[in-house]
Formats: C-alpha cells, sequence, structure tokens
C-alpha cells in the first residue's frame, strides 16, 4: 500500500510539472493563443448604410456581420437589441438575441427580417443595436441601424364564408349542418359562393365553390377590371331539410334560419372583420338551387393609377380600405385579353 501511495505521489508531481512547464501564450494545439478582451476590438456591418426605409414584406431581409482583429480560442458572442423604435419585435420583424463568432473565427453574419403583419397602420420604425459592454471577450463599440417600416398593402381581398349551426329534432336528435347527410338522398348540406360581374355573368372564381364546410375566396385585385362584383351565396345541395317531416329523425324539427356570415380582410388595408347576412335569409326549408347576393365588391382606380376594394351592401359601404399599388404590368396584360 505504501508503493502505490509513493507512485501517485510522484505522477501527480510529474503532472505538475509538466502543465507549469507549459508557454501560457500557447493553446497547446498550434492555432492561436489566448487574448486578453482589452487586446481584442470588433467592428459591426450592416448590409445597408445609413436609415433604411423598406415596405413591410417578408422579403426584407438585412445581414449584419461582426468581425474582430484576432481569433480567439473561444467563441465571442455579440448581442443584438431593440433599443427604440415604434415596431413590434415577432410582429414587424425578428433577429437573434446574439451573433455567435465561433471559436478561431474573425467573423460571423446573421440577419433580421422585416414581417408583414396584416395590420391597418402607419409607418413605424425599428433602431437595433449591435454590440456594446455586454460582450465578455472582445470589445464592440455599439453599430446602431434605423429601419423606416413602411404599411404594406395586399393586392388580395380574402373571404371566408361560413355557414354552420346545431339543429334539434324529435327525441333529443340533434346535428350540425356540417354534420348532416339525408338519409333519403345522401346530399350533404352544402354552400358554394360564386362571383358575378356587373353584366350578371359568373367570372369562373370557383375557389370557394367546394364541399367544405368553411369556404375561402381570394379576388386578386390584378385579375379584375374597375367595377361592381356581386358576391352570391348558391346552395348546392340542402340534405333535403326542405323534407324534414319525411325524414327519421329530421322529423319534428321546427324551421330555422341559416346563418351566413363573412370574414374579409385586406391586408395592411381592410381590418380583418366578418359581416352577417341581413337580408334574404335562407331557412331549413329553403329549396336546393336557390342563389342570394351577399353583397358587392367594388373595384377601382383612383386617378394616380392605385387601386383599391369597397365591400357594400344595400344598406351602403360595409368596409373599404387604403389603395394598394399602383395598376400592374399583370392587370394591364389580363385587361388586354
Amino acid at each position: 500500500m505504501k508503493n502505490i501511495k509513493k507512485i501517485s505521489l510522484l505522477s501527480l508531481l510529474s503532472l505538475a510539472t509538466l502543465f507549469v512547464g507549459c508557454n501560457n501564450d500557447d493553446d497547446n494545439t498550434g492555432k492561436s493563443k489566448v487574448v486578453a478582451a482589452s487586446d481584442v476590438t470588433g467592428t459591426v456591418a450592416f448590409s445597408f448604410t445609413g436609415t433604411q426605409t423598406v415596405q413591410e414584406v417578408n422579403q426584407n431581409v438585412f445581414n449584419i456581420t461582426v468581425s474582430i482583429d484576432k481569433p480567439q480560442v473561444v467563441s465571442v458572442h455579440v448581442k443584438l437589441a431593440q433599443i427604440g423604435g415604434t415596431a413590434t419585435a415577432g410582429q414587424d420583424f425578428t433577429f437573434p438575441s446574439e451573433i455567435e463568432i465561433p471559436a478561431y473565427a474573425t467573423s460571423a453574419t446573421a440577419s433580421f427580417k422585416i414581417l408583414n403583419d396584416l395590420t391597418v397602420e402607419g409607418t413605424e420604425n425599428l433602431v437595433l443595436q449591435v454590440g456594446g459592454e455586454t460582450t465578455a471577450n472582445a470589445k464592440f463599440a455599439p453599430a446602431t441601424a434605423n429601419v423606416i417600416i413602411q404599411n404594406s398593402i395586399s393586392d388580395k381581398l380574402d373571404l371566408v364564408f361560413k355557414f354552420d349551426k346545431t339543429f334539434y329534432g324529435d327525441g333529443g336528435y340533434s346535428n350540425t349542418l356540417c354534420n348532416l347527410t339525408s338519409s333519403l338522398s345522401g346530399d350533404i348540406y352544402d354552400v358554394d359562393y360564386l362571383l358575378y360581374n356587373a353584366s350578371n355573368v359568373d367570372t369562373a372564381n370557383y375557389s370557394a365553390a367546394t364541399i367544405a364546410c368553411e369556404e375561402h375566396m381570394i379576388i386578386d385585385i390584378d385579375n379584375y377590371a374597375d367595377g361592381v362584383y356581386q358576391v352570391r351565396s348558391s346552395l348546392y345541395t340542402n340534405a333535403d331539410l326542405d323534407l324534414a317531416f319525411l325524414s327519421f329523425p329530421l322529423v319534428g324539427s321546427p324551421e330555422f334560419e341559416i346563418p351566413i356570415s363573412t370574414e374579409y380582410l385586406r391586408g395592411g388595408a381592410i381590418t380583418k372583420a366578418t359581416y352577417a347576412q341581413s337580408s334574404g335569409i335562407w331557412t331549413s326549408a329553403t329549396a336546393a338551387g336557390t342563389e342570394t347576393v351577399l353583397f358587392d365588391v367594388m373595384i377601382s382606380t383612383n386617378v394616380s393609377g392605385y387601386r383599391s376594394f369597397t365591400i357594400q351592401d344595400v344598406n351602403g359601404v360595409i368596409a373599404s380600405g387604403k389603395t394598394a399599388k399602383k395598376v400592374s404590368a399583370k392587370y394591364l396584360a389580363h385587361k388586354k385579353k
């Protein structure tokens, strides 16, 4: 046992001598010596100069490159922070919390992105700071970027149509329009939504004419000339609800109204809201094949060439928004056809 202790003690002493004999300026890898933070300086470069004005679209991505004058054996972490501006992180823009320069490297690049949040809003701005005293192992003079973000307007009007309802019959029976299938014909309750022009011609926009319970129509302003267009609801099949007195367990179901509502949104121009049909209301006794005008969509171009949507019904304007971009090449090509 004594011999083992002596050997262990000698081994430890030899190891200590080995470490003391190493050069403190050499990391023993042959790559780079450790440099004190006071001796390492860094710089920041943005992919643009001065104040940048951008549209609120996802394609606006900007690079930030951080560099140090001497490589290190450990990573350098350079912090990023919003220090001013009215823009909201995660809604109007995104950026990483830090940029990491890997060990033995002298630079690294990261990006920050401008987001399209679809909200109708005024011009915003973002003041981004990179570097500063929070960087532990390098000295970075803080650099700032100022980005002015202009509200972006979508070229598309999004319409989402809904008609579901829970109803009841004899003996505690209940069902919903979206789950209903006729025991007489096998038909479901299916409403289509169509777009007609002022001449009462179907525009062949069938995006909302499927068998889905919640239909979605997109009206791309580039595909339509100025004018008034009718959005119509068309009862394709009604699951034989008008013959409920013949079909158990629908026997005894009282007649009820069909609630048709539309969510409308034009990003950056018309705030998302819901329009509930107030005239021409269907009931469970409405026959298949019935069509009703929900509302009109007016497309117009102002004297400067900017185009806009207005939603209106028999009672007047429901919603209208800011003008979009000028008449596009796509629209002009479509108009020539």
